[in-house]
């Protein structure tokens, strides 16, 4: 039998390939039929081969788990001609779980051949990723919930604003949460207050763009991102993030403390000006009043 996990969404893919061991320990405590093999880091296939022929003690059925199938050429031709040899995805005895943390594109570019085998419809497969839209909402409310949290519509917007929809991101956000919010319910100032954005170079790049006065440039950055799929409220929360974050260490600075190449473009006032703006127009597209990717466009022509 053959399990087959794969997807560029990595902690989910790990945490469905821990609950198939887990199961697994629990109904085999003996651990001795077990073994795990990452052939990103090994040279040839013959630990495969030995684990297949080797006797299984008490009659259990033997669980073998393996990653990198697919990170060597020579290796995964070789790898292709083992299960065909040794018919994995008919065997009643074993349990071949192979995981890749890669999507089925970039899988099949590597090996077409491999990739198809483990695709069978005999086989288990599962495809992990990134979520978005309500799905992405409920793995987020479920993952409170097994932490006995409850998170608020709001206070799930605030997360994905600013974490975007890296499930490992979000899970050490979650995390951190659950620990250190008293109430039971995670509010949207809970995230506010606990949360730091997780920022590219790319938005880096932009608001650097915007502080040069430099429209080409800053436009270009911008519906880079957009036609990349970038969520234009993630880059609105990122651009008041950044401002806010300058206001505040141009305020420190103002008591004789170096300015930075950043926040030396701009004064105190034209700042809080600027601030001002990007608040207002957070406000309004939530509001549904304004079209927010024409806003964006439009405050980068006002202030560069």
């Amino acid at each position: 039998m053959i399990i087959f996990l794969y997807g560029s969404d990595g902690y989910r893919l790990k945490q469905n390939r821990d609950r198939v061991e887990d199961s697994y320990r629990k109904k085999y405590q003996s651990g001795l039929n077990i073994f795990n093999f990452d052939f990103s880091d090994k040279e040839n296939t013959s630990v495969l081969e030995d684990a297949l022929k080797s006797v299984s003690f008490f009659n259990e059925l033997k669980l073998i788990t393996g990653s990198g199938f697919f990170a060597n050429k020579n290796l995964s031709a070789e790898l292709l001609g083992i299960l065909r040899k040794h018919e994995i995805a008919d065997s009643k005895d074993i349990v071949l779980l192979i995981s890749e943390n890669m999507s089925g594109k970039d899988l099949s570019e590597k090996n077409s051949k491999l990739f198809d085998l483990l695709l069978n419809k005999e086989n288990t497969v599962k495809s992990f990723e990134p979520l978005t839209g309500s799905k992405l909402h409920d793995w987020i409310e479920n993952e409170f919930q097994t932490r006995g949290k409850h998170i608020s519509p709001e206070g799930k917007n605030k997360l994905i604003e600013l974490t975007g929809n890296d499930s490992w991101q979000l899970m050490n956000e979650v995390e951190k949460l659950a620990n250190y919010t008293k109430q039971e319910e995670v509010g949207e100032k809970d995230v506010t207050n606990l949360i730091v954005p997780k920022i590219d170079m790319n938005i880096f790049d932009l608001i650097d763009a915007i502080a040069a006065r430099d429209k080409v440039l800053a436009l270009g950055l911008l519906y880079k991102e957009l036609w990349t799929g970038r969520d234009p409220y993630y880059i609105l929360s990122m651009i008041v993030y950044q401002f806010r974050n300058i206001i505040t260490v141009k305020d420190i600075a103002s008591r004789n403390v170096p300015l930075n190449s950043l926040i030396s473009k701009f004064d105190t006032q034209e700042l809080v000006k600027i601030y001002g703006k990007l608040l207002e127009m957070d406000t309004r597209s939530k509001q549904g009043t304004v079209n927010l990717e024409d806003s964006l466009s439009k405050f980068i022509l006002t202030i560069a």
